[in-house]
C-alpha cells in the first residue's frame, strides 16, 4: 500500500489540533491534507484515490494530516504501521480535568450534548467515549506503542504553547527535521470553547438560526437586534480553571492513575498540570 503520510496527528480534541494543523499549513516544507480531519485511516481507509486529500502539485517534502478521531480508534495504530513503519505521530494534549469541560461544552455548541454539566459528570463511564475516554491519554497511547517506538511519537502540550509559543511549535518542527519557518500563529487560532448560561436558550436560538429562511421579513428584521442581544448575554468564554471543587476533583481522580503512567512517558508533567503534583 503507498505511502499515506509522513506524519499524523492523531489526537486529541479540544488540545490545540486545529492550532497546529494551521501552523504546519503555512510551513514551505509541509504538504498538510486539504482540509483537517480526513478520516483516511478511519472512514476513508477504503478509499482508493488517495491524492485528493492533498494538493497534488506541491514541493514539500513531508505529507502530513490531523484526524483527532483516531486517537479512540483500536484500527488506527495498526492501519497506519501497515502503511508506513515510519511515520511520525504527533498528539495534542492538555490538563485532562480542562480537556473534558471544554469538550463538554463542545458539544452542547454543536448540538450533539443535551446534557447539563451535572448529568454529563454523574453518567462519567469509559463508554462515554466523546466525553471522558478522550482524555485517558495513556491508555489510548499505548496503542500506538505497540506499533511505533517513542522515538517516533512527539507530544505537544496546549500549556506549554500557551507559555511559549515559538518553543512548542519549534520542537514539533525539530521533531519532524523541518527548520523553524515563518512567525508562529498565535493563540488566536486555539479553537476556544463556548459556554453557555443556559442550555435550552442555546437550542431554541439555534433553531431560530437554522430557519431564519422561514421568518417574514417585517419580523426578522427588527428581530435580529434581539436575537444578537440573546446570544450575546446567553454566551461566555469556556474556562476551565474555573472548575472547582467537588467536580474538578472528580475529574482529578478519575485520569489520577492514567497520568501518573503518562509521566513515564513524558518528563516534568506535573509542571504544567498542577492538579496531579
Amino acid at each position: 500500500m503507498e505511502n499515506r503520510a509522513d506524519f499524523v496527528i492523531a489526537g486529541v480534541p479540544k488540545c490545540g489540533s486545529y492550532l497546529l494543523f494551521e501552523s504546519l499549513k503555512k510551513h514551505s516544507g509541509v504538504n498538510m491534507s486539504l482540509k483537517k480531519e480526513p478520516q483516511i485511516y478511519s472512514e476513508n481507509w477504503q478509499t482508493e484515490n488517495q491524492d485528493k486529500f492533498w494538493l497534488t502539485k506541491h514541493a514539500a517534502k513531508l505529507k502530513g494530516e490531523a484526524t483527532v478521531g483516531y486517537f479512540i480508534n483500536p484500527q488506527v495504530p495498526r492501519r497506519i504501521y501497515e502503511t508506513n513503519p515510519y511515520t511520525k505521530l504527533i498528539f495534542c494534549l492538555r490538563n485532562p480535568i480542562e480537556r473534558t469541560y471544554s469538550h463538554y461544552w463542545h458539544g452542547v455548541k454543536n448540538g450533539y450534548e443535551k446534557r447539563s454539566w451535572k448529568e454529563a459528570l454523574r453518567s462519567r463511564t469509559r463508554q462515554d467515549q466523546y466525553l471522558f475516554e478522550f482524555s485517558f491519554y495513556y491508555q489510548n497511547i499505548t496503542r500506538f506503542l505497540d506499533f511505533f517506538p517513542l522515538t517516533q511519537i512527539h507530544f505537544f502540550l496546549l500549556e506549554g504553547y500557551r507559555q511559549s509559543h515559538k518553543k512548542e511549535i519549534d520542537a514539533v518542527l525539530d521533531f519532524l527535521g523541518l527548520e523553524a519557518h515563518g512567525p508562529v500563529l498565535d493563540s488566536k487560532y486555539v479553537n476556544r470553547g463556548k459556554s453557555f448560561k443556559n442550555n435550552k436558550v442555546h437550542y431554541l436560538l439555534e433553531r431560530v438560526r437554522k430557519n431564519h429562511q422561514y421568518i417574514p421579513n417585517f419580523i426578522s428584521k427588527p428581530g435580529r437586534y434581539f436575537y444578537d442581544l440573546a446570544i450575546k448575554l446567553n454566551t461566555g468564554n469556556v474556562n476551565a480553571e474555573q472548575l472547582k471543587g467537588s467536580d474538578r476533583n472528580i475529574l482529578k481522580e478519575l485520569y489520577r492513575f492514567d497520568v501518573k503512567n503518562l509521566g513515564t512517558l513524558i518528563k516534568n508533567l506535573d509542571q504544567h498540570w498542577k492538579d496531579f503534583k
